[in-house]
């Protein structure tokens, strides 16, 4: 998957492994409030949707979605941020 910038959001996010089979990090410093994730599949539907509310690493399991490619919509305030 390739990331796309939509917009800025205040701070470093960092998502990783690509490709993941059981597990997402998605690692924050944010200089705002929280965010709220969005993960879809190819088609667009949303398949889990995710709140990360404070600075760290957090883990969002994958491990029962289908091997496929997937996009992680984060959005904090009224710009999205894929990856």
């Amino acid at each position: 998957a390739i990331g796309i910038a939509e917009g800025e959001i205040p701070g470093t996010i960092k998502v990783f492994p690509n490709p993941a089979s059981k597990e997402v990090f998605i690692q924050t410093e944010l200089q705002s409030e929280a965010l709220t994730g969005i993960i879809t599949d190819m088609q667009g539907r949303t398949v889990r949707e995710i709140t990360i509310r404070q600075n760290g690493t957090h883990i969002v399991s994958v491990e029962d979605l289908t091997a496929a490619g997937y996009q992680l919509t984060l959005s904090g305030s009224d710009k999205p941020f894929r990856k």
